[in-house]
């Protein structure tokens, strides 16, 4: 039975990344666990889109929860994320 909602081990996540940096930059590891059995158990990222992209500017690994730069970064153009 799947009754249990993922929790995330924090409630906010902030990374601090500077600006104009290659595509695929680290920026950190978001985590959740599950308390329910089996396959249940298992936890999927994702990052989806918001209705005015076409493109996420990070991308989050399905099973390990590691974010990347998916853009070149612009503070001019927009300052946080």
């Amino acid at each position: 039975i799947n009754d249990m909602r993922p929790e995330f081990s924090q409630k906010v996540y902030t990374f601090e990344i500077e600006e104009q940096l290659p595509v695929g930059r680290f920026l950190g590891i978001v985590s959740a666990s599950d308390k329910d059995a089996g396959i249940n158990k298992d936890i999927f990222y994702l990052l989806p889109l918001t209705s005015t992209q076409n493109k996420n500017n990070f991308l989050v690994g399905t099973q390990d929860g590691v974010i990347k730069t998916n853009a070149i970064l612009d503070r001019e153009v927009k300052d946080s994320y």
